[in-house]
């Protein structure tokens, strides 16, 4: 399917194309400029907002969201993308209330360190920590990890999987696990990245450099060595013009050939990024509602109050 109207001058704006910079732009100016390029879209209100810190050796930001149709006990755990480099709780903030509000559920959004200054694993601890925070009753509620749905998107979606299989290897398998169009595979090695290697917004040698920030050595793509037969049900966003496509629908493949319960929605005229690229909500609503839709359904099963 050909790019939804609405993508192609933001398509056609080259500061709307994610490339390796010079390496003599600081990293803190390519922040402020990756960051502001994002939209939030809309911001729905929430009864109750916190902004809190996760105490440990190096402190993780975290932003609770409290909807005030809440409907069940259940908790999404969040972690923003932006290549493991950029992305922060503010550039998510709109996607968080909106996921809060249509699965009436609480989220909370993980502010991890950033690579290259905190390479591989500092962003995976910091994850780690909040989710065992969470089980510990850091937020006042005590949760267990069967009611927690881990979710991410881009880099984000990586990080939920990880932690995903952390818990899965202790024997405390999440209730579920949303991955909106994943990074997956450091290779870049799937289809999708020769098909959309140069993007639109997202292209594959912008994908190997922030692999590369992150891990600067090879590492495998993660669901090759995962415990993915004891994997909670999964549901996975793709866009059709992003070279992560095949990144979401080979874990899809994989999960389905072991009859894990997966979810497989797809955006055939959207590009890489699409819930935060400043165009009309209505260009894209409907991709997001049917992933909040498909994760309020694990959300009711899970804790309904």
């Amino acid at each position: 399917m050909s790019l939804h109207p609405a993508l192609t001058p933001i398509a056609a704006d080259p500061k709307m194309t994610v490339r390796v910079p010079p390496p003599t732009v600081p990293f803190a100016a390519i922040r402020k400029a990756a960051n502001a390029a994002m939209s939030t879209g809309p911001r729905p209100d929430m009864a109750r907002v916190e902004d809190t810190i996760v105490d440990a050796a190096t402190p993780v930001p975290v932003r609770l969201y409290h909807p005030s149709n809440i409907s069940s006990s259940s908790v999404i755990v969040f972690y923003h993308g932006g290549g493991f480099v950029w992305g922060s709780l503010d550039t998510h903030d709109g996607l968080c209330r909106r996921m809060a509000s249509r699965t009436g559920a609480k989220v909370v959004s993980v502010g991890y360190r950033l690579s290259p200054e905190a390479p591989f694993p500092a962003a995976e601890t910091d994850v780690g920590l909040v989710t065992d925070a969470l089980i510990e009753g850091f937020f006042e509620t005590t949760v267990t990890a069967d009611r927690l749905i881990l979710c991410g998107d881009s880099a984000g979606g990586y990080l939920a999987f990880l932690e995903t299989c952390r818990l899965v290897d202790r024997g405390t398998t999440p209730a579920g696990l949303g991955l909106i169009y994943p990074a997956l595979d450091p290779s870049c090695s799937g289809q999708s990245h020769v098909t959309n290697a140069g993007g639109p917004i997202l292209t594959t040698e912008a994908m190997r450099w922030f692999w590369t920030c992150h891990a600067p050595f090879d590492i495998a793509p993660p669901f090759e060595k995962a415990p993915l037969h004891t994997f909670p049900p999964t549901h996975i966003l793709v866009a059709g013009h992003d070279p992560l496509r095949n990144d979401g629908t080979r874990l899809h493949d994989h999960l389905s050939d072991l009859n894990v319960k997966s979810t497989l929605l797809e955006a055939p005229d959207m590009a890489h990024g699409f819930l935060n690229l400043p165009m009309a909500y209505d260009v894209w609503k409907s991709h997001e509602m049917a992933l909040f839709d498909s994760l309020g359904a694990t959300v009711m099963s899970h804790g309904a109050v």
